[in-house]
């Protein structure tokens, strides 16, 4: 097993999620348990992004006649446990190339558990809704939620509810 950090970057308060996954994970199993984790929908397209010796790789679910111009290594076939922690320490998860929303996923530790399914060790924060428009949009919304005289505090309350507590996160809610 391999212990992974996944942070939501520029998120106030930090979004995060403390994982572990099987070494035999492929970058297309560790797609599916970020989106379970994170409480996202699989709604969008997405990509990984590491540097490997001085080149940049895309681990993507395109093919190479699609982004010819990049190095490209298939999501599907490259396994987790190959790259992170023996080649790189951290790649960049990308979900929604229309709001962005970038994934730090760094490499902590490699586990003494053989575990066949992943485990979530820990994580804080509300992820966002999808479909918000990014960061941006949604830190302007928490601001907007909690100023009543706000012209976007109306749709703070639609979109994000009149509850909504950015710092909570239940992992019992998680089900991988």
């Amino acid at each position: 097993m391999v212990e992974l950090m996944i942070r939501l970057l520029d998120s106030q308060p930090e979004i995060w999620r403390d994982v572990a996954v099987p070494d035999h994970y492929t970058f297309h199993d560790l797609h599916e348990v970020i989106q379970k984790a994170m409480g996202w929908s699989d709604l969008h397209l997405h990509e990984f992004v590491l540097r490997y010796k001085g080149r940049e790789w895309l681990i993507s679910e395109f093919s190479e006649d699609v982004l010819e111009d990049f190095d490209i290594l298939d999501e599907r076939e490259t396994r987790v446990g190959e790259w992170l922690g023996s080649r790189v320490k951290r790649v960049l998860y990308i979900y929604d190339f229309g709001d962005e929303w970038v994934h730090s996923v760094e490499y902590v530790r490699r586990l003494n558990d053989d575990s066949p399914k992943p485990i979530l060790l820990g994580g804080f924060g509300a992820c966002p809704p999808e479909d918000v428009g990014g960061m941006m949009e949604y830190l302007r919304l928490l601001e907007a939620l909690k100023d009543e005289r706000d012209e976007y505090h109306n749709l703070a309350l639609e979109i994000l509810g009149e509850d909504f507590d950015p710092e909570y996160f239940d992992p019992s809610s998680v089900r991988f």
